[in-house]
């Protein structure tokens, strides 16, 4: 959750600026924005007090045809590029594995649900180093 958001940093004041639920969930995490990089392909970095941090270097906003979001980012630490998507769970479940998607989904999705709470389906995918510049939308 720390590369597939929307979030810009003001740099004066160091504030987050985008969807509350993004922004709580970034700093849950406990991670850094970096959008200052030397490499002009990566859009934002970021990097937490753990040692956590990536590359951020496609992003497809959030399309309501759609229902998701999705970034192409690479880990600083593993090498490994993936695609990261979140979304509306009823859609997701259209492009999710069906081998990957828990026994209980739909079950704890109505729970979540009727109680009120916004809730997102998020879903990953390794990709090749060569595929991240390239991929369009619907590939990834």
């Amino acid at each position: 959750m720390a590369a597939n958001h929307s979030l810009i940093m003001i740099e004066a004041t160091g504030e987050l600026v985008g969807d509350p639920m993004e922004v709580k969930i970034f700093e849950f995490g406990e991670f850094r924005l970096n959008q200052s990089n030397a490499d002009p392909n990566v859009i934002f970095g970021f990097e937490s007090q753990r040692g956590q941090s990536g590359q951020v270097f496609r992003r497809f906003e959030f399309d309501s045809d759609v229902q998701r979001m999705s970034v192409v980012c690479k880990s600083n630490s593993t090498g490994k590029c993936n695609v990261l998507a979140k979304g509306s769970p009823e859609m997701m479940l259209t492009i999710m594995r069906p081998d990957s998607i828990p026994r209980n989904y739909n079950e704890v999705l109505k729970e979540y649900a009727s109680t009120g709470f916004r809730v997102l389906a998020i879903a990953s995918k390794p990709i090749s180093e060569s595929k991240m510049m390239t991929m369009n939308r619907a590939e990834a």
